[in-house]
């Protein structure tokens, strides 16, 4: 018998990162998803998904969230930065790059 394996959606590492931000925010503050939905005027389906990485957010819906747990979008922006920085270790800085006669910076 063949047995057919199935490869599901894995999400990229900053999506993780943002969904591991979301939880952490909303855990320490003590706020259920529901609570969270319900203070930000979306559904508790969707925060569920939105953690487990199943939906993104807006830009809209992300300032509705972020103001629901009394943070600014920056500073989750800034906290998903550094887990990125953190989960990718030290690196070297990007050395300038010439494309096509211009002086362009290499992307990390």
């Amino acid at each position: 018998m063949r047995r057919i394996m199935l490869r599901l959606w894995q999400p990229k590492p900053s999506l993780r990162s943002l969904e591991k931000c979301w939880r952490e925010q909303r855990n320490v503050r003590g706020i259920s998803q529901e609570a969270l939905a319900l203070s930000a005027d979306v559904d508790r389906t969707f925060v569920s998904q939105m953690e487990r990485g199943i939906r993104q957010p807006t830009l809209t819906t992300l300032c509705k969230l972020s103001e629901a747990l009394e943070i600014q979008p920056s500073t989750l922006v800034a906290r998903v930065e550094k887990l990125l920085r953190l989960r990718a270790g030290p690196r070297a800085p990007s050395a300038p790059v010439p494309v096509l006669g211009l002086l362009s910076y290499e992307r990390g």
